[in-house]
């Protein structure tokens, strides 16, 4: 299923993003302070069959095995964060305003780019354990 996981910041309610962007189900950023919730949003993040992400961290997490897409309902935060993943992953910080644009932005310009720095030396600087699956 497509996911959408809007920035912190927006307001809109679950309903309301998922008519806006045509995703499948909404997941909001806001985890709670649990080892538990984290896993639990990691897995329906690394699950998800494409994300469109208005929250950083998802994308991030997105892009080490799912297909996503920056997204924009007009709460982009910090453009230079962004700008600094894209440049870091080889691709255009370009973002998305649904799903569908989302899905030809994956296939035309940010699938073929993407070249993300390797995952092993994150993992080992880690702060939480890593599960091995």
């Amino acid at each position: 299923r497509s996911l959408c996981v809007p920035h912190i910041a927006d307001p809109r309610s679950e309903s309301a993003l998922l008519a806006l962007t045509g995703a499948d189900c909404v997941r909001h950023p806001g985890t709670p302070n649990s080892l538990a919730a984290l896993r639990d949003t990691i897995d329906a993040i690394a699950s998800a069959e494409f994300v469109l992400a208005g929250a950083l961290h998802a994308a991030i997490c997105a892009a080490y095995g799912v297909p996503f897409a920056f997204l924009d309902t007009g709460h982009v935060d910090l453009p230079f964060k962004w700008q600094d993943f894209a440049a870091s992953a080889a691709i255009e910080p370009i973002f998305a305003r649904n799903l569908p644009e989302g899905r030809a932005l994956w296939a035309e310009s940010t699938g073929p780019a993407l070249r993300l720095p390797p995952l092993s030396p994150l993992l080992e600087v880690a702060t939480l354990p890593v599960r091995p699956a």
